[in-house]
């Protein structure tokens, strides 16, 4: 009886005793703690008085020692090694192959074209095509002996560090004279001159919903040929008409601020895609 009064007294004590207590591990009626840890015979504590890490251990751990070899110099401070090309990323001098994607003549969407070719900053130089109303209808009975406006066009495009194509919108989608163009330039599969070449959509339309659509069915043809297109911003003006003052100049100050955006991020694929070739 002795022992089982006993356990039942501890049980009621564990179960009266302070939380913090229990917790602390000490004598709940002296509030004292007893050690989590003991040191092993011979080991020192790197601690000052108040219990923390000692100031020099602690800055030896922050950094570490590394060795030097023979003749190594010690590294400077502040000062890293140079990739070849890195200080041209953002200033690099680029060519934009622009296509516009309407034969009319006061197309809208080539006033966008030719208004985005004079918002291009320095060392952006847009060399829009007048190639696309000269190619014949797609015929693979063609290949291998393609019309003199194909084999050019594609000369043109691979000169090129990268595209701009200003597309309108017909019956919610892409103009048969750019998907036309793009079935022979995309050729041959795997090996065209679209491949890697960076591409900038833009578009205007009289409609509410701009080119929203248009451009949406350009990014998935452009999955094929391996041509990243940038993601944004996007310009897809509606009501085209008021977007252009009578000269033909764009008046749109969102899509210009978004002009400039693309041209600048076309300029960064293209000095990284150098950088990348520089140092293999």
């Amino acid at each position: 009886m002795h022992g089982a009064a006993a356990a039942a007294a501890r049980r009621a004590g564990g179960r009266n005793e302070p939380r913090g207590d229990r917790r602390d591990g000490g004598d709940p009626e002296r509030g004292e703690r007893r050690p989590r840890h003991h040191d092993a015979p011979g080991r020192t504590r790197h601690v000052s008085g108040d219990g923390h890490l000692d100031p020099d251990l602690r800055a030896r751990l922050r950094t570490p020692h590394r060795p030097r070899r023979p003749g190594q110099r010690r590294p400077r401070r502040g000062r890293h090694r140079r990739l070849p090309g890195r200080s041209t990323v953002s200033a690099a001098d680029i060519t934009v192959y622009g296509i516009a994607g309407s034969l009319r003549e006061r197309s809208w969407n080539r006033l966008l074209l030719e208004s985005a070719a004079r918002l291009a900053p320095d060392g952006v130089t847009v060399a829009i095509s007048d190639l696309v109303g000269r190619l014949p209808l797609f015929n693979e009975d063609l290949l291998g002996r393609e019309p003199e406006a194909v084999t050019r066009m594609r000369a043109e495009i691979a000169a090129a560090d990268a595209l701009m194509i200003a597309t309108p919108e017909y019956n919610g989608g892409v103009p048969g004279v750019l998907k036309n163009a793009f079935d022979w330039i995309s050729l041959p599969l795997g090996a065209s001159v679209l491949q890697e070449k960076p591409v900038a959509l833009i578009g205007t339309s009289p409609g509410r919903l701009g080119t929203a659509r248009g451009q949406f069915e350009l990014r998935n043809m452009f999955v094929f040929s391996q041509s990243p297109v940038m993601a944004g911003p996007e310009v897809v003006m509606p009501f085209a008409p008021e977007c252009f003052d009578e000269a033909g100049h764009l008046t749109d100050p969102v899509a210009t601020e978004r002009i400039g955006v693309l041209f600048e991020k076309l300029r960064g694929h293209v000095a990284a895609g150098r950088m990348e070739t520089a140092v293999r």
